[in-house]
């Protein structure tokens, strides 16, 4: 398990995620990511009920020690890592 933690952009570390807003409304987009296995820099969309994509934000959106997300997470474009966020910690499936 990796303890997720907020992003720094000039040291990115692996577990790292930083929330992006909407310019428009200030509402949470999804977040910045890197990616566990590899380093890679990915984005989670947050869910849209309009498409039905993206990831289901669970609990608080700002604390990160809590942040649980859904479904799982697959670096399918980088490292093919695989695995869950929960209660703040990455682990692996």
């Amino acid at each position: 398990m990796i303890k997720a933690r907020w992003r720094d952009d000039d040291n990115p570390v692996p577990g790292a995620l930083k929330p992006v807003y909407n310019s428009s409304d200030h509402t949470l987009a999804g977040y910045r990511y890197t990616c566990v296995g590899c380093g890679g820099d990915s984005f989670l969309p947050v869910y849209d009920k309009s498409t039905g994509k993206g990831w289901e934000v669970v609990g608080d959106p700002e604390a990160v020690e809590s942040l649980n997300i859904r479904p799982s997470i697959w670096h399918k474009d980088g490292c093919g890592w695989h695995g869950w966020l929960v209660n703040g910690e990455f682990i692996s499936v």
